[in-house]
């Protein structure tokens, strides 16, 4: 009587485990499923930017190619490049742009790299500002203070020292990047890198991806 009746507990711990378990893959398998549907929804709807970033390439190209990063990213600088290869090889057919998404919680030095980079930018000079960000990454991004650091590249890029640090300062720039930072959220940007083709969310596609898409745009854009 004894061990039928510690049969019978065991038999229900049993049965509890095997009904949550039942319920973890059906959640996990939900996730997934959730979100592929929504990876594939915004592969398939465009979105409308505000005219609000840093442009090269032809501005007046009918095919924009657009950026959400974080100069702290690893990623971002792995992906520089992909990206670097499309201003090399489009960039007398396409318009490229580039949208502040710094990820302040994992990375503490994103903002203020942001805030270097538009003063850079202030300076007419965002674009080489933003390539040494990437190249020298290492050097800069788990510094306690990065600013001597910018002040290296604003130096080596010939920029009025007492401007560039006057506003690493003063936060002439947060709202720029805060209102791109907020805009990437509206339309669903969660990750860095994060590329648009004329609007159109790829994520993060290899080389040869975003050369088809930027290629068959090209394309449909003579039609």
């Amino acid at each position: 009587m004894t061990d039928k009746m510690e049969e019978k507990p065991q038999k229900t711990k049993f049965i509890i485990i095997f009904l949550v378990c039942i319920l973890f893959l059906g959640f996990a398998v939900f996730a997934i499923y959730s979100s592929k549907m929504s990876q594939s929804k915004r592969a398939s709807t465009s979105v409308s930017f505000s005219p609000s970033g840093w442009v090269t390439g032809n501005k007046n190209s009918s095919v924009t190619v657009t950026e959400f990063g974080d100069f702290q990213c690893p990623a971002c600088s792995a992906y520089e490049t992909t990206m670097r290869k499309v201003r090399s090889e489009y960039g007398n057919k396409v318009k490229i742009v580039f949208k502040h998404f710094p990820l302040r919680q994992a990375h503490p030095n994103a903002f203020p790299s942001a805030i270097a980079a538009e003063a850079a930018g202030k300076q007419g000079k965002f674009w080489e500002f933003h390539d040494l960000l990437y190249d020298n990454q290492n050097t800069w991004a788990n510094l306690p203070n990065p600013t001597p650091e910018f002040i290296k590249y604003a130096e080596k890029l010939k920029l009025d020292p007492d401007l560039f640090k006057k506003e690493l300062e003063n936060g002439e720039h947060s709202q720029v990047i805060t209102a791109q930072e907020d805009e990437g959220i509206k339309i669903g940007v969660n990750a860095t890198p994060t590329v648009y083709v004329n609007g159109m969310y790829m994520g993060v596609p290899s080389y040869e991806d975003l050369k088809k898409k930027i290629d068959d745009a090209l394309l449909a854009s003579k039609k």
